[in-house]
């Protein structure tokens, strides 16, 4: 994976580069390493933006199941509040 690659040469990952990432996730349709990522990503103290939510949101929408699409709302919620 490409972010454990930028790690290893000692890039610090920072929010653009975990967006980018959940964004392939995506459209790989591999939802639960982008919710990893995301997760991940909070985990180390970085702040999701805009762009970050809004490829969740739209990836758990189109492709996710009603208990996917119940962790969307907490997902929007936790935007609101960001």
């Amino acid at each position: 994976q490409a972010l454990r690659r930028m790690q290893r040469v000692g890039i610090k990952l920072n929010v653009s580069a975990y967006t980018v990432a959940i964004k392939a996730c995506v459209e790989s349709k591999d939802l639960k390493l982008a919710l990893h990522l995301f997760e991940e990503m909070k985990a180390h103290q970085l702040k999701p933006n805009m762009v970050t939510y809004r490829t969740l949101l739209t990836a758990r929408s189109k492709y996710g199941s009603l208990k996917e699409i119940q962790k969307c709302l907490a997902i929007y919620q936790e935007m609101r509040q960001a």
